[in-house]
C-alpha cells in the first residue's frame, strides 16, 4: 500500500497542493491524507494525537502545526541534540518524549514566540546545558488570516509575530553559530512569493524573511 499522511482539516488541503506542485500524483502513489484513525478525542491536540498514532504505526506520517516536531525528530535521528521550543507544553514534551524513546536526546523549553527575555533564557539554557550551539531553525508562524481589510495597526502585528522573532534568535545566536561554524535554516513558505488570499502580513513577513 501507499503511505498514509495524518493531516488535520484545512491544513490537508494545503499539503495536497505541496504535493502537487512537487508532482508527486496522490493518486498514482496511492498516498491518503486525513486525520489519523478515531479521529481527534476532545481536548486532544492534533499533533499528540498523530505523533502516537505514528508511533503506533496507524499512519506514516503527518502534516499539521507539527511540522516543527517533525524536523526536531529528523534532526534527533541524524543524531543531534535537539531543543524545542514551543507554548504548547503538552505538544513539546511529546515530541522530546518522542525523540528520547527512539534512543535520541533532547529537551523542550516552554517559549513565548514574542518575548525577547524568553528567547534570551532559551539560548542561555542551550549553551549552559550543552555547551555550545551549531544549528538555528526559525520554523515558528501562524496564518492569521489577515487580508486587505486589516487595519495598518494588525497587519503590523502579524507581521511582527511572523517575522521580528527570526531576527531576535539570529541576533542572539550569532556568535555561538560563528564560534562553532554553525547553520540558520529559516523556514519560508511559498506565500513569499505567490501570495494567497488572506495572508497580507504572512506572506509579508515570510517574504522579509527570505530577504533577511
Amino acid at each position: 500500500g501507499g503511505l498514509r499522511i495524518g493531516a488535520a482539516p484545512g491544513v490537508d488541503v494545503g499539503f495536497r497542493e505541496l504535493l502537487i506542485i512537487a508532482g508527486i500524483d496522490i493518486e498514482a502513489e496511492n498516498i491518503t491524507i486525513g486525520l489519523p484513525p478515531g479521529g481527534i478525542p476532545a481536548g486532544k491536540s492534533f499533533g499528540v494525537v498523530a505523533a502516537q498514532a505514528l508511533i503506533d504505526g496507524e499512519i506514516d506520517g503527518f502534516w499539521a502545526n507539527g511540522m516543527g516536531a517533525e524536523e526536531a525528530r529528523m534532526f534527533a535521528r541524524e543524531g543531534a541534540t535537539v531543543v524545542v521550543a514551543d507554548m504548547r507544553d503538552e505538544d513539546g514534551e511529546a515530541v522530546v518524549t518522542q525523540i528520547a524513546a527512539s534512543g535520541g536526546t533532547g529537551v523542550y523549553v516552554h517559549t513565548d514566540v514574542t518575548s525577547e527575555s524568553d528567547w534570551q533564557r532559551l539560548v542561555d539554557q542551550t549553551v549552559s546545558q550543552f555547551g555550545k550551539l551549531n544549528i538555528l531553525v526559525n520554523n515558528a508562524g501562524f496564518n492569521d488570516g489577515r487580508d486587505l481589510e486589516t487595519s495598518p495597526a494588525e497587519f503590523m502585528a502579524s507581521v511582527h509575530l511572523n517575522l521580528s522573532h527570526v531576527y531576535t534568535l539570529v541576533h542572539l545566536c550569532r556568535k555561538e553559530l560563528a564560534k562553532n561554524e554553525g547553520a540558520i535554516i529559516n523556514v519560508s513558505s511559498k506565500v513569499a512569493v505567490t501570495g494567497q488570499g488572506s495572508t497580507s502580513g504572512y506572506a509579508a513577513a515570510k517574504g522579509a524573511m527570505n530577504a533577511l
